[in-house]
């Protein structure tokens, strides 16, 4: 029988008494829910029809607290185990290969397979044994256990190397990648032997912590042996790119398993730390100081490595569970749940209750295991007392949605805070988005954002901090493009025979084809985004004549004009005496004659009648002392008269020299 079950609690199946086709209800609970936003999961036996004690068919269910509706996510006639959600996946590990061959799966609550506007979790059309929305992620054939998800990457314990390792997958990547390596064991030389299991992965945000168990076994003679067992927490920073390379270390291929530099171990390797949660740079875990008497909760600061006692309770004190300011736990001894506000240092009973546990808590709702009678289990919720949490009560889009590259969309989210006004920021890929404060987001894409990314909107008021993820898949699209002219800018003036060489430039990067033309005519062999015009030298009619040159820039889709108005000057000679018609006209000589020609000294085709140097002396004709001599190189002024004036009376003086001493 499925019921529910008082005020604010999430049943599970109520079950009768044992008998051949049914479930021993004692052994068999309803197992390891998990939370995020309004929705929880959990393994649920409700279709069970094995009559096998060990391999009970366990599926996923998930409840929508706002929609107030339970679904099944899967329906293997297998186990299903250990669920996480996150945003719109929800990750377990799936027995349907065999027992001992657990495999990891996602499944997206986003996707709309068949087009209908319903997303297949809420289809009734849908086959739930061939579901799409189901992505394997290992296919090794050996065991994987206890996923975790957020921030779109999943982690895990892992066999397929060998040893119990922590493995991830990073969904916007699609790469599988490890975190941990057994190869660091410490070694002990008085035992006999040593090994390291890594297990029990928790991650939030960049932050992922998990235990690991050293087994030390000493050889004590006479087949007598002493084993030690010590359990230690580890943490990896995703954010951390150790060689600054832009890659973060998890996804670089560069990057070195063995002494990663973003795992760090967090308490003694010889202690006894384990069953850890992590939320917002804080860590939580269970230290034993007595196993059968006293369990103490101690909450760990990863930025500034200070481990405080919350608890301070002989009792056991197990199972601890954080998120933001709020720490959770169970004291085993009186089977009451507490819940402890990090900001205050106060402690609360939240639940006097029994047979409590696998407690989980997202913003103020905590959701747990619970045994309400010799034969009914029941999941329950309960929200915290006191400063409430701020709710997204509805969002859009509703699921993780396309984008075409140059498009925008506008992504909203109503949120009800009943005790104050939080405060919005929008990211894009991790990176704030300066000025974006309002409940809606207009995401902008360009033409370089092809691909995956993450929008996130996180809503924080003085006690909470929620968010909300969207995975963005935007779409490959060729950009519309701009060509202009960078060389010449404008139509020139070119004479007949020079050279000139035109360009044309693009906005984006293409790739594109050119075609050049000339007064209409398609020009051969012109090709790229350059081409070197020679004027023609054989123009009739006119001293200057007009051609348009074309260049067509094409990307595939659009196609771009540009024309050059190029005024090629022609010196038009009709009886080729190397005069143009028009100078010889300027100089009074027949321009059909060709032995009528003007007079020209220095023969640079200029007319001395028009030449301002007519030999071509440097000096010109207006103060050449002979202009038509290139030789004579004075200028026709004082000075000169001067000299010539010294030259003469130097001659006469000479004269008189010779005079005087022909006398003697």
């Amino acid at each position: 029988m499925f019921a529910f079950v008082a005020l604010s609690t999430l049943a599970v199946p109520t079950v009768a008494a044992a008998s051949a086709s049914e479930m021993d209800t004692d052994s068999h609970p309803p197992l390891n829910p998990a939370i995020q936003g309004n929705r929880m999961v959990w393994m649920d036996m409700r279709n069970d029809l094995t009559p096998d004690d060990s391999n009970k068919n366990y599926d996923i269910y998930m409840y929508d607290i706002i929609a107030d509706e339970t679904y099944q996510i899967t329906a293997q006639l297998t186990k299903e185990e250990n669920p996480d959600i996150w945003e719109d996946y929800i990750v377990w590990i799936d027995y349907r290969l065999g027992p001992g061959n657990g495999d990891v799966y996602v499944y997206d609550l986003g996707l709309d397979s068949d087009g209908d506007g319903i997303p297949n979790y809420k289809d009734p059309d849908r086959d739930l044994l061939n579901d799409p929305a189901e992505i394997k992620i290992t296919n090794d054939v050996v065991q994987q256990e206890y996923p975790a998800i957020d921030s779109g990457v999943i982690v895990w314990m892992d066999w397929s190397d060998g040893s119990q390792n922590i493995r991830g997958y990073d969904l916007r990547a699609q790469t599988t990648f490890w975190l941990s390596d057994t190869t660091e064991n410490q070694n002990y030389p008085d035992s006999d032997t040593t090994t390291e299991n890594q297990k029990y992965p928790d991650i939030h945000g960049t932050d992922i912590v998990w235990e690991k168990i050293l087994r030390i076994v000493f050889d004590e003679g006479d087949d007598d042996e002493k084993t030690l067992v010590y359990s230690s927490l580890h943490h990896y920073d995703l954010s951390t790119d150790t060689d600054g390379d832009g890659i973060n270390n998890y996804l670089d291929a560069d990057s070195i398993r063995i002494n990663d530099t973003a795992r760090t171990q967090l308490t003694p390797s010889e202690g006894k730390s384990f069953r850890s949660d992590v939320s917002h740079g804080m860590v939580v875990f269970q230290r034993d100081v007595d196993k059968s008497a006293d369990q103490e909760i101690i909450l760990y600061n990863l930025a500034t490595g200070v481990e405080t006692n919350i608890s301070n309770d002989p009792n056991r004190q197990t199972i601890p569970a954080i998120f933001g300011n709020k720490v959770i736990w169970e004291d085993e001894d009186h089977q009451d749940l507490y819940v402890y506000d990090i900001r205050t240092a106060t402690l609360d009973l939240l639940v006097d209750g029994s047979f409590l546990g696998k407690q989980k808590i997202y913003a103020d709702i905590v959701v747990w295991e619970e045994k309400v009678s010799s034969t009914d289990y029941a999941l329950r919720y309960q929200r915290i007392a006191g400063a409430q949490a701020p709710v997204i009560e509805s969002f859009s889009p509703s699921m993780s949605f396309q984008v075409d590259e140059g498009d925008s969309i506008q992504l909203n989210v109503s949120i009800v805070d009943p005790d104050s006004t939080p405060d919005i920021t929008w990211y894009v890929d991790g990176i704030l988005q300066a000025g974006e404060i309002l409940n809606t987001f207009d995401y902008q894409t360009d033409f370089f954002s092809g691909g995956k990314h993450l929008v996130e909107v996180k809503i924080a008021d003085p006690d909470y901090t929620i968010k909300k993820t969207w995975y963005a898949t935007v779409i490959d699209q060729l950009a519309p493009f701009d060509i202009s002219p960078s060389l010449p800018l404008t139509s020139p003036n070119m004479v007949e025979g020079s050279t000139l060489t035109f360009n044309i430039s693009a906005t984006t990067i293409g790739p594109f084809t050119y075609a050049w033309s000339l007064d209409g005519a398609l020009i051969p062999g012109a090709s790229t985004n350059a081409y070197v015009h020679t004027a023609p030298t054989d123009l009739e009619g006119t001293t200057t004549q007009i051609l348009p040159l074309t260049v067509m820039v094409d990307d595939g889709v659009n196609v771009k004009y540009h024309t050059w108005n190029v005024a090629i000057h022609y010196f038009q000679d009709r009886d080729l005496d190397g005069f143009s018609d028009q100078v010889e006209v300027d100089a009074s000589t027949d321009p059909d004659d060709p032995m009528s020609i003007p007079v020209d000294t220095d023969g640079d085709r200029i007319p001395d009648a028009s030449d301002p140097d007519d030999d071509n002396d440097g000096i010109l004709d207006a103060t050449d002392i002979d202009p038509l001599d290139a030789k004579a190189t004075l200028p026709a002024s004082s000075d000169a008269l001067t000299f010539i004036l010294l030259e003469v009376v130097g001659i006469i003086g000479a004269l008189v020299m010779i005079m005087y001493f022909g006398k003697k």
